[in-house]
């Protein structure tokens, strides 16, 4: 940290020396904020897989704007989703979360799609995202847009609650010079440096980030820190001529922290756990999308990318390499109808090497699917969406995943919408190979080896739903918008008990006893979001949200398993959060966040209420410092029982944190 506060010291001294006088500089861009027409006018792609106005999209779709990162003073993608409404977010460590929608959250939440300008960063191996390796630039980001409800009709298998695709900047609005160092009580040090320019019809950016974290609150004494350090780099190039555009950018991360889990080292009763051990990441992906657009309004698309992605762990070593083509092709069927239509191919190679405590294997899974989706103008304000989505995948088979959606233009001010959609969640890696030797008991003669055992036979869970919502703008300062939703899972994991066996591998002879999954677990979901905007004045924004959520579950009568019914899908039934941003004079702001988080039942996690707050001064034409404080209520406050792989060791507490910036725009 102290590299870090010496680099900011020495460009505050170089900028400002070099910095215009006040008196010359001309009216900074930022002097008010973005109007209430500005943010309703935002327009989306993740719903219909095209642009469309997401005030006009038949879904729950919220958009985290750039302002909003901005301002949140939150530069960690996992952190800035607890601005939107509906998303569950709970920090388990320094380098760990578990984010979900609408429930069922850990800390690989399977049942949540996550994109990256399009590209899926959702790894079939373990069936979530691993969020320390999407150390993404902020200030990069365009808009974050998070559909809350299923997204299988468009996205395929495992958007079953939500979808999240974050969209980055075009190279050509990201010209120039920025570099920025913060440095902090929690983020210990940051440092990213981005250059953009132009040459003809191109344009082209790279960039390249350090970030540094000290470690968490731990229960126990003898957990070492899980402090965190990841670097990333990249760039990004996009052409355009005439009708066509291209777009390829690549990006490389690495990261490296200590997660604290326990290890078996024999399956001798008597000897200890080992508790520490690296966690060494790496991540790469290279990606290209060519967009031709006629002057008829046609528009053809196709997207490929290619990722390799590798996770040395105390107690497993995996490597994926993932292969992914896609196809879409969007026109008018005369003057009242759009079809969109496409398909892709995906194929995920995943290796591992395993350990006394974690084996999984290898395979290859292949996806293939093709969608079409048809809106049609059935009167002058009502639109039908139809679409459907037929996938096959390796462990899962064939699956048809519909969706109808309707949308009613009340007034140019209110929309009224609704949806029915059905899609499933098909296995991972994990849930048909993975076997995870958790402890060793003594037995009568031989030791006892605790297990948890994968099903090869693991089947799909499938989700159907039923949601609609409500849009109205009030005046031009004001607009609120509430969602309600209801549906039913099926073929959830259980936990049952398999019949003691006797192992002769690995030595010393063993008997093997613990649980495999069958999916023999229902539940209902139901609930309300609402959240609105208001500016009371130009310079002066509010925004608040509620989000109710209830949960239930029932077992089959064949399941032994005495606990799944008995969950709250990992999330609060309550939470609500208030943000207010003012801006003091043109190049300063300030604001403040206050959110509270019902308490999650099942892992006795209590409610806990989280106060931000960050104010930003542009100290010349391009030098703008910030000072951000978190967590301010408590010292540290529990979010979620940690679950690194691997049997967990405590439960990490986040605590109070203050960060200062120095941000230089040339």
């Amino acid at each position: 940290m102290t590299k870090t506060i010496l680099l900011a010291l020495l460009l505050s001294g170089v900028m400002i020396g070099s910095a215009t006088p006040a008196g010359a500089q001309s009216t900074p861009a930022d002097s008010l904020l973005p109007s209430l027409e500005d943010l309703m006018d935002v327009h989306v792609t993740s719903v219909a897989r095209r642009s469309q106005r997401a005030e006009d999209a038949p879904a729950a779709i919220y958009v985290i704007t750039r302002h909003d990162i901005r301002q949140s003073g939150l530069t960690l993608l996992p952190e800035i989703l607890r601005l939107a409404p509906g998303v569950q977010v709970a920090r388990l460590g320094a380098s760990q979360w578990a984010v979900s929608i609408r429930g069922f959250n850990f800390q690989y939440s399977n049942k949540l799609l996550v994109l990256i300008d399009g590209r899926s960063v959702y790894t079939r191996g373990f069936s979530g995202v691993f969020w320390d390796m999407q150390d993404l630039m902020v200030q990069d980001i365009d808009r974050i847009e998070i559909i809350r409800g299923p997204g299988g009709a468009m996205w395929g298998a495992n958007a079953v609650n939500g979808v999240i695709n974050i969209v980055t900047r075009p190279a050509s609005d990201t010209q120039g010079v920025v570099a920025e160092v913060a440095a902090g009580t929690f983020e210990h040090e940051r440092t990213s440096v981005r250059y953009g320019g132009t040459r003809g019809n191109t344009a082209y950016r790279v960039f390249s980030q350090w970030s540094g974290f000290g470690g968490t609150k731990q229960v126990e004494s003898t957990v070492p820190s899980d402090r965190w350090h990841s670097m990333m780099g990249g760039a990004r190039v996009d052409w355009s001529r005439g009708t066509d555009a291209l777009l390829v950018q690549g990006l490389v991360t690495t990261a490296r922290t200590r997660p604290g889990v326990k290890l078996l080292t024999s399956l001798d009763p008597a000897a200890l756990p080992f508790r520490d051990g690296v966690s060494r990441g790496e991540s790469g992906s290279v990606q290209g999308r060519w967009t031709r657009t006629s002057a008829a309004g046609t528009v053809l698309q196709i997207q490929g990318f290619h990722s390799t992605f590798s996770r040395d762990e105390t107690v497993i070593t995996a490597l994926d390499h993932t292969n992914d083509i896609d196809v879409q092709y969007e026109t008018a069927v005369g003057s009242r109808q759009g079809v969109i239509f496409g398909g892709g191919f995906r194929q995920a190679d995943i290796s591992t090497d395993s350990t006394l405590t974690l084996q999984m294997g290898t395979s290859r899974l292949r996806t293939f699917n093709l969608f079409l989706q048809d809106e049609i103008a059935a009167v002058s304000d009502v639109s039908l969406t139809l679409g459907a989505k037929v996938e096959h995948d390796t462990f899962a088979g064939w699956g048809l995943m519909p969706s109808a959606r309707v949308l009613w233009t009340v007034s140019p001010a209110q929309r009224l919408w609704a949806a029915a959609s059905r899609t499933r969640r098909t296995p991972a890696m994990g849930d048909r190979e993975l076997r995870l030797n958790a402890e060793v008991l003594p037995g009568p003669g031989l030791p006892i080896v605790v297990a948890f055992v994968a099903n090869p036979d693991s089947a799909s869970e499938q989700f159907t739903q039923l949601e609609g919502g409500y849009r109205i703008r009030l005046a031009s300062k004001a607009s609120v918008e509430a969602t309600v939703f209801t549906g039913a899972y099926d073929g959830l994991p259980t936990l049952e008990p398999f019949e003691p066996s006797l192992e002769m591998t690995p030595a010393p002879m063993h008997l093997l006893a613990g649980a495999t999954v069958s999916n023999l677990l229902r539940a209902w979901a139901s609930g309300i979001e609402v959240n609105g905007q208001w500016q009371p004045l130009p310079q002066w924004q509010l925004d608040g949200s509620y989000t109710r959520l209830h949960l239930t579950g029932e077992t089959d009568p064949a399941s032994q398993d005495t606990n799944a019914a008995n969950t709250d899908g990992s999330a609060p039934g309550h939470q609500w959060q208030v943000r207010s941003t003012f801006s003091v004079r043109p190049g300063v702001h300030v604001g403040a966040w206050v959110s509270r988080v019902g308490r999650l039942r099942v892992f006795n996690i209590p409610a806990y209420t989280r106060l931000d707050a960050r104010a930003e001064f542009r100290l010349s034409s391009r030098l703008t410092a910030a000072a951000v404080a978190q967590n301010l209520l408590t010292a540290h406050h529990g979010e979620f029982f940690g679950q690194p792989p691997g049997p967990s060791l405590a439960t990490p507490g986040v605590p109070r944190s203050l960060r200062v910036e120095l941000r230089w725009t040339n």
